[in-house]
């Protein structure tokens, strides 16, 4: 399972089950909502908060799926937010391209199954931000002192990085 913003050429890995980080799209869609005032993309937040809180709860009660009818509900939900986001997010009169929105709002819809595998496979986190904070001293590193001076240097960086970051 790979869970990540949508950056294109993560889609090329084939042996693994695709996931978006929903938090990554939630500060999207917050940009959406504060510099747009466009009401799909609230909806959308309130859906993907709703959505996490139930799966959360579910798997507090030891389930290991949502109830029956559950997803199918989700999906309807889901699919009537986009309606209202292709009614709102038209091109706008001579703007070059697509707007930001629009192509968010596209995202949402080509990557359908992704924002929401989450809801149907409960090993799924809802967000990628255990895997970037474990790689986050790495980064640091790499941006403060340069990088390594060698290739020993990083192997050794990143078994003592694994054992440190353990607890945390």
């Amino acid at each position: 399972m790979a869970v990540y913003d949508c950056w294109k050429p993560y889609f090329k890995y084939g042996n693994c089950k695709h996931a978006l980080c929903n938090v990554h799209l939630l500060r999207e869609l917050l940009g959406v909502v504060e510099n747009t005032g466009q009401v799909w993309a609230g909806l959308v937040m309130g859906f993907l908060c709703e959505a996490k809180q139930m799966v959360e709860r579910c798997k507090e009660e030891g389930l290991c799926e949502l109830p029956d009818g559950y997803c199918e509900g989700f999906a309807l939900e889901y699919g009537c937010i986009l309606e209202v986001g292709l009614g709102e997010s038209l091109l706008l009169e001579g703007h070059r391209g697509r707007s930001g929105s629009w192509c968010l709002l596209d995202r949402f819809i080509v990557y359908r199954a992704e924002v929401c595998r989450f809801l149907e496979d409960f090993s799924v986190p809802f967000d990628n931000n255990q895997a970037e904070r474990d790689i986050w001293c790495v980064e640091v590193k790499q941006k403060v002192s340069g990088g390594f001076r060698s290739v020993l240097g990083a192997k050794n960086f990143g078994k003592i990085s694994s054992i440190i970051g353990r607890g945390s």
